[in-house]
């Protein structure tokens, strides 16, 4: 996944605070330079993370699967309290990317609710190609992570087209640039976490 890579995610975040919201907002985990990251897209993401927090946990500290997992404490750290903050640096990533997007005019909206909007309107209309019986490129019905990859994936590579275009110094590429930059953002990101909200969030046990 180029949009979520060890490189962009090994830098530091921007400027980290918390707010407490009232009802209208209780439904915003944070807040990257003001966009909003909502309950169901913090879910989304920690949902990419859930397999990764327990293979790390099972690795290092032989941890098993059980009903109180996400809850209990392997040495200084909890698994609750790791995915949920490798989720918000993700979070952060992706709404960083999808900002500079907006700016350079590739995006309109850079929340959740309008990609889940776009999501359904995409299935729609391959599943009325179908009915035609028009050619269909790729699954004939995204997933809502196949949707998102394919997204953020073609977003970065416009972005680079983009930077491609504008001056550059003569042993620069595009990609490197567009890389800096979003880590330069991600630095210099203002981050406001709804610590209720964040707290309350909880990872669902299958058994």
């Amino acid at each position: 996944m180029l949009w979520i890579s060890a490189a962009l995610l090994a830098g530091g975040l921007g400027t980290v605070s918390c707010f407490r919201s009232d009802s209208p907002g209780r439904s915003v985990v944070a807040t990257v330079n003001n966009e909003p990251v909502t309950v169901p897209e913090f879910r989304f993401f920690m949902n990419q993370h859930t397999s990764e927090v327990y293979g790390y946990f099972s690795k290092t500290y032989d941890a098993r699967d059980h009903e109180h997992f996400w809850n209990t404490r392997f040495g200084s750290e909890i698994p609750i309290e790791k995915i949920k903050q490798m989720t918000l640096r993700t979070c952060v990533s992706v709404k960083i990317q999808q900002i500079l997007a907006k700016e350079k005019g590739i995006l309109e909206n850079v929340t959740f609710d309008s990609f889940l909007e776009d999501f359904r309107r995409e299935n729609a209309c391959r599943k009325q190609a179908v009915e035609n019986r028009q050619i269909v490129y790729g699954p004939i019905e995204y997933t809502l992570q196949t949707c998102m990859n394919r997204r953020m994936s073609l977003l970065e590579i416009q972005l680079i087209e983009i930077l491609a275009k504008e001056p550059s110094g003569p042993s620069d590429t595009a990609e490197r640039r567009y890389q800096a930059l979003i880590r330069q953002r991600i630095r210099d990101a203002r981050i406001k976490v709804n610590r209720s909200v964040y707290n309350s969030l909880k990872v669902r046990f299958n058994a």
